[in-house]
């Protein structure tokens, strides 16, 4: 969507969620190259974890990923060299510019909330299993 539409109509389509931009030419031009890169990709990729896509590129099975920077400790780990055996470089066409997301939980404070120290503790133990795959 940066590609093809840059920052204003990324900011229209997918923040304020103007109908306008939503239904424009430039939207449709964005499915029609999304529908493109589906074209490239396997049968079996629906619901596929990241880290197996990235054990594809590792294993020389595919030849690229579009990832965020997290994906760069699965090839460390494999023994892969940055810059001799992958590079890591913006999505073409996104150059100066940047996109935030991020998996957050929000708590309202509410007191002591036994359900809220659960799920934060919860959360935090999956989110260091995860880290120390790496």
């Amino acid at each position: 969507m940066l590609t093809t539409g840059g920052i204003d109509f990324y900011k229209k389509a997918m923040v304020d969620l103007d109908p306008e931009a939503l239904g424009s030419d430039t939207m449709v031009k964005v499915f029609d190259r999304m529908s493109q890169l589906r074209g490239y990709v396997d049968k079996n990729f629906p619901g596929r974890d990241w880290n197996l896509a990235s054990a594809l590129v590792i294993e020389d099975k595919a030849g690229m990923q579009i990832m965020g920077d997290w994906a760069k400790g699965e090839f460390l780990k494999a023994g892969k060299i940055p810059n001799e055996d992958f590079l890591c470089f913006r999505m073409p066409g996104t150059q100066g510019m940047v996109t935030f997301n991020a998996d957050q939980f929000v708590m309202f404070d509410v007191g002591d909330s036994k359900a809220q120290q659960a799920m934060a503790k919860a959360s935090c133990r999956r989110s260091s299993s995860l880290r120390s795959t790496w």
